[in-house]
Order: C-alpha cells, then structure tokens, then sequence
C-alpha cells in the first residue's frame, strides 16, 4: 500500500517534469540492491526477483493509468511535489527494505488480498494493485470482487 501511494507521487513528480514512466537503469539497480541484500537474509534469488519484478510492473502500470487520467483530465502542473531524487527514491528505498524483511519472514503461503490504503489506490489501479500482490496474495480482486 505505502509503496504504491509513494508511486502516486513520484508520477506527478515525473508528470511534473515531463520525465519518462521507464525507468530501466533505476530498476536494474533496484533489483541489484534487492537481491544483494536478500542473501544476506537467506532469501531465494528467485523469490526476490519475483516479488521486486511485481512491484516494478505495478509501478509501472500505475503510472501509466494516472498519466491516462491525466491526459483525459487536460491536467495542469501539480503544486507542492516532493523531489524524486532527494525524497521520493529514498522512500522508496526504505519501503523496499521493509519488504524484503517481510519476505524473509514469509512461509510461502498466500494471503487475502485486501484494498489498498486511505487514497484509494487500488480502485484508482486495480490492475497495479492485482500485480503488486500477485505474488503473495490468493486470486481474485483485491477486496472481495471476483
């Protein structure tokens, strides 16, 4: 949830700036540092890659979805957006490290998926959201609809 909802912004952040959704040398890295981190922790490279892969579409997905919206919306410059570089990322980078410590704790059960968080995510993006938990949550749309 919190991943997402911190994706939200980095997309008025990239709207903002006219940036690129893409992002392939942010996201090799990201998978780097994910699975280096993870062997320390004894997680298999497989889970890692699995898990981030789905977090990175999800982004992805997101993103595209809300820069849709926008175009639709003929949506101006948004006001007050945190830097992606200096506050953005790093967030993220922490919300990854918590992740990758539930993942180690995870016994390869899948869980209810469940709505995304106060924003509404999940209704903006059910389909970033689906993609988000797919590794870890039973089938079916987040919050009970089929």
């Amino acid at each position: 949830d919190e991943r997402l909802v911190t994706v939200v912004e980095v997309a008025r952040w990239k709207w903002n700036t006219k940036a690129p959704i893409e992002d392939p040398p942010r996201e090799a890295s990201l998978m780097a540092a994910q699975r280096a981190a993870a062997q320390g922790l004894g997680i298999p490279a497989a889970r890692v890659d699995a898990f981030f892969d789905a977090q990175i579409t999800a982004a992805r997905q997101l993103q595209h979805d809300l820069f849709a919206l926008w175009e639709r919306q003929r949506m101006g410059q948004f006001n007050g957006v945190a830097d992606l570089n200096t506050a953005l990322r790093p967030r993220i980078d922490a919300i990854n490290a918590r992740m990758l410590a539930a993942l180690a704790r995870w016994d390869d059960v899948r869980v209810p998926a469940a709505p995304l968080g106060p924003l509404g995510v999940g209704q903006l993006s059910p389909q970033a959201q689906r993609t988000a938990l797919s590794v870890i949550a039973t089938a079916g749309t987040p919050g009970g609809a089929r």
